[in-house]
């Protein structure tokens, strides 16, 4: 069964050991092999380790992080990794049990902590008193005396593990909310040290090697995605692959205990490999093949537009970490043409699958009732702003692009209270950097304030945008500019400073509301500054 428009995966992608895996499977399932094939090679890049590594640009450990994206029962996302779980549960039974999480953890300091806390549990570590060993940073970045009563927790180097993602959605929606989350991500990605602290405990996560593999439905993707994900990073470090029905199977047979056990051999038998290999390199026919053909594809493809410069920021670097995977594959080190070739199809399926997401999977919007903006300037006292805190400040709003982002966010995410967020904001707002405005009472009766960034921005070339979408679906609805400019007459100047640098009205972002449904009250967000695990035991992992 072959879904119309959808992209097809080049046949090269199954080359090797590591493919013939997915295809003795392909008989028994209707899940898409690619979606088979890219958990398998996310949960061999986590139980190998950081010893087997790449150099390219820098140190590539062979981590990857694949989010399957499919339409809810047609998609066979969960299908699909669950075959890959089956199979390293039989070879791998420990690893499984032990290092393996059903869910990602609500923030980043959670992520910190609770990997941490597994780490102590299976591996062990020192906890240091009073930080005597660690000089921690205070406000303004410097090194500060060791603060009295707060414990240290490090893990042993390079901890290994997974977690599985199941509902993405849910981690994009706390991603908007929690600063430290695209940071964190970012940082595990290339395997360095994250450090979470609070007032009592810090944890240090050192070299960790943790690979990710997410699901969602395409329309909840694009819905859910925003330019704030983007700017932050973590997006890029991802490796979208879409995935769908690959037949009609109306009694899907269990897989034969022969080719189960085929399988699990050849999986130990590259495992037992990568624990004695260290650096894997390219031969020189693999190096001439990437110098005169592949980087150019690549590269050409990844910047084809804007929403592709997003995505595929790191095509270059993942498509060694693939190649690597291959070679550990075929149980060699060096990296051969097929190899190289196999890992280049796997990232061109990846760009390909983001141009398919964003044309066809577009979302209808309704618009906000409409609502006038004014200019609302701090008029806090510059000299108590401290130069970190602005920096913060300035960092959140310019993440938030054009559309600016509402005063709670800075309060949490900076862990200050209003009157030291107007201190801030008006140290920002001297030097240009951002600019606050007031909306008019919404339904709730409250106002709501934005904060929206006014510095330099980097200069970009234009980029071709994608064609539109296919009548089947609808593009977003935009609020449209001059609504949001307040008539002169409608509009009352608060007796505040008036902000030295003028910046254009903010556009009001958009989100779909159900037909006749009712807002439910937000649950209650807890901090990631202070808001941590309150001891070794405590976190996520518990």
């Amino acid at each position: 069964m072959t879904l119309v428009g959808r992209p097809v995966p080049d046949p090269v992608i199954y080359r090797g050991p590591l493919g013939q895996i997915t295809r003795s499977i392909e008989p028994y399932t209707d899940s898409d092999p690619i979606g088979i094939h890219a958990s398998v090679l996310a949960l061999l890049g986590a139980i190998v380790g950081r010893e087997p590594h790449v150099e390219f640009e820098a140190y590539q450990p062979l981590l990857i992080w694949p989010i399957l994206l499919g339409d809810t029962n047609l998609g066979r996302k969960g299908s699909a990794t669950n075959h890959a779980i089956r199979l390293f549960e039989t070879a791998f039974p420990k690893f499984m049990q032990q290092r393996v999480q059903p869910s990602l953890p609500a923030s980043g300091a959670a992520i910190i902590s609770g990997t941490v806390t597994r780490a102590i549990r299976l591996e062990g570590a020192d906890a240091f008193e009073d930080n005597e060993e660690y000089d921690m940073e205070d406000d303004e970045g410097e090194a500060g005396p060791p603060k009295s009563g707060v414990k240290t927790y490090v893990s042993k180097p390079g901890f290994r593990g997974a977690w599985l993602a199941r509902e993405m959605k849910t981690f994009l929606q706390r991603s908007k909310m929690d600063s430290t989350m695209a940071g964190t991500l970012r940082e595990m990605w290339e395997g360095q040290r994250v450090d979470s602290e609070t007032k009592k405990e810090h944890y240090a996560l050192v070299d960790p090697h943790v690979a990710l593999i997410c699901h969602i439905p395409p329309e909840e993707f694009v819905l859910n995605y925003s330019a704030s994900d983007a700017a932050g990073g973590s997006m890029n470090r991802m490796l979208p692959i879409f995935v769908h029905r690959s037949k009609i199977l109306k009694f899907p047979r269990k897989l034969p205990a022969s080719v189960m056990d085929k399988n699990v051999r050849a999986l130990i038998r590259m495992v037992e490999f990568a624990e004695k290999c260290g650096e894997l390199e390219p031969d020189a026919a693999a190096l001439k093949l990437w110098d005169e053909r592949l980087w150019e594809e690549l590269d050409t493809e990844s910047n084809k537009n804007k929403i592709m410069k997003q995505f595929a920021g790191r095509v270059m670097p993942y498509t060694w970490r693939l190649a690597g995977l291959y070679a550990l594959g075929r149980c060699s080190s060096t990296i051969s043409v097929a190899d190289l070739e196999s890992a280049a199809a796997v990232a061109q399926y990846m760009m390909k699958t983001v141009e398919h997401v964003f044309n066809e999977y577009q979302v209808e919007t309704k618009a906000m009732p409409e609502r006038k903006v004014e200019p609302f300037p701090f008029d806090g006292d510059p000299s108590l702003a401290k130069e970190a805190k602005v920096a913060k400040l300035v960092e959140i709003a310019k993440a938030a692009g054009e559309a600016g982002e509402k005063s709670g966010k800075f309060l949490q995410n900076m862990n200050i209270d209003k009157d030291m967020l107007n201190h801030v904001g008006a140290a920002a707002q001297a030097q240009g950097l951002v600019k606050r405005y007031r909306l008019s009472r919404g339904s709730a009766g409250g106002h709501t304030y934005l904060i929206v960034y006014t510095g330099p921005t980097d200069e970009e070339s234009p980029v071709e945008e994608m064609p539109k979408p296919a009548k089947r679906f609808v593009a977003p609805v935009e609020v449209a500019e001059e609504r949001l400019t307040p008539e002169p007459a409608a509009v009352v100047t608060p007796k505040r400073a008036a902000s030295p640098v003028p910046s254009p009205q903010p556009k009001i972002r958009t989100k779909p509301l159900p037909a006749q449904a009712k807002v439910a009250p937000k649950p209650p967000v807890k901090k990631v500054n202070g808001g941590g695990s309150s001891g070794l035991l405590a976190g996520f992992f518990s």
